[in-house]
């Protein structure tokens, strides 16, 4: 089951990608911030572009995406946590 939810996050993933978006900041400077072994936090109000901004800055590596906000996901995680518990 996670298998297909997985699967489907990363043709939402390549789907996101696909879609011409407005370059709303500078490609090199924040390039600069993946050299580092750091993690990334990237902050700020709902609907800001933060997703599609992190979508930006990686769309020439390869890295996993997983949306939270799917229902399925979330469900299947929360089985998990309460089978641990």
């Amino acid at each position: 089951m996670i298998k297909n939810i997985i699967i489907q996050q990363r043709e939402e993933r390549d789907f996101l990608l696909s879609l011409p978006y407005i370059q709303r900041f500078q490609e090199k400077g924040l390039a600069s911030y993946l050299q580092s072994s750091l993690i990334k936090l990237i902050t700020g109000p709902r609907r800001a572009g933060k997703s599609v901004m992190a979508l930006q800055m990686l769309k020439e590596y390869h890295f996993a995406y997983l949306n939270f906000d799917d229902e399925l996901l979330l469900k299947h995680f929360s089985k998990l946590s309460v089978d641990i518990v």
